[in-house]
């Protein structure tokens, strides 16, 4: 469904160069499946992993927001929380900083 999602949120494919599946996961050994974003190539001061499962970001936690599990909910908020930690990573250089600034926000609440 993710892909449903994010196809939504960015028709044109101009937001999200890269997305990453449990095709793209790998097993450190114990089970888990986690999403590597070094194995990207990418530049991880621009790379934001949105997931459900601490597994799937253990690697590389700050550059994780993380989710509430989507279940049928008609009044669930996800997307629009996610929408504005977007809207605010775009304002910094490293989105790592933006993350970290809106969980201690969160924090402080």
């Amino acid at each position: 469904y993710a892909s449903l999602v994010l196809d939504h949120l960015d028709p044109a494919g101009v937001l999200f160069s890269h997305r990453l599946y449990r095709g793209a996961c790998r097993d450190p050994g114990d089970g888990r499946l986690v999403k590597d974003l070094a194995a990207t190539g990418r530049e991880l001061h621009r790379a934001v992993i949105v997931d459900d499962n601490p597994n799937a970001y253990s690697l590389q936690p700050e550059n994780a927001v993380p989710v509430a599990p989507f279940i049928d909910d008609a009044n669930d908020q996800e997307l629009e929380r996610v929408m504005g930690i977007l809207a605010i990573a775009a304002e910094f250089d490293d989105t790592r900083d933006a993350i970290k600034h809106y969980k201690d926000l969160v924090e402080a609440t």
